[in-house]
């Protein structure tokens, strides 16, 4: 990812942007869902893509792609180039972005285990034995569980010396049964 935005920040420069900045965002997320005793739900997605801005002549011009190859990487920051001259021929105000902002560090979600290195047939049946607990409490005629988990590899850089890496982990449950008391229903 790093080669990736190194190449599309040359490219602007080259270009005549006097700033640029690359972002590159890698994304994964898992849930999975079960009602009673039956696997209701499972999705999995994973997508990827970057995006570049540019300043030319004190206007933004932007452009993105998902394909991750040094030539797109060129591409797409020529392409930033060109919205950003298109934009100049619109009157307004031209962009400030204030003083250069550098600096670079890394950032990673501290996690005990990874979420993905979990087995689905460990998730699932985890939320079997869930659901089993909750049937067995009186009254109750359903139970819900859910596991959520996502990871962000995100890649900053920008023409001013900037570059961060974030690597970001969000893990989520639910419970929900479902009782029925003298003939009224009640979620809890």
């Amino acid at each position: 990812m790093r080669d990736l935005a190194m190449r599309a920040l040359d490219t602007a420069r080259q270009q005549g942007a006097s700033y640029a900045d690359v972002r590159v965002v890698r994304f994964k997320s898992e849930s999975v869902a079960v009602r009673n005793q039956n696997v209701e739900a499972l999705t999995w997605d994973e997508s990827i893509g970057f995006g570049v801005r540019v300043i030319v002549d004190g206007y933004w011009g932007f452009a993105g792609s998902h394909k991750m190859t040094p030539d797109e990487a060129h591409a797409v920051a020529a392409r930033a180039v060109l919205v950003a001259r298109a934009s100049a021929k619109v009157p307004g105000r031209k962009a400030d972005i204030g003083p250069p902002q550098g600096g670079s560090g890394t950032y990673r979600t501290p996690i005990a285990k990874d979420p993905f290195a979990v087995s689905l047939d460990d998730k699932i049946a985890l939320l079997l034995r869930v659901n089993d607990a909750m049937q067995r409490a009186p009254n109750i005629i359903s139970a819900e569980s859910n596991i959520y988990c996502q990871r962000e590899d995100k890649v900053f850089a920008n023409s001013e010396g900037a570059y961060t890496e974030q690597e970001l982990y969000e893990t989520g449950c639910g419970i929900e049964a479902t009782a029925v008391d003298e003939g009224e229903v009640q979620n809890r």
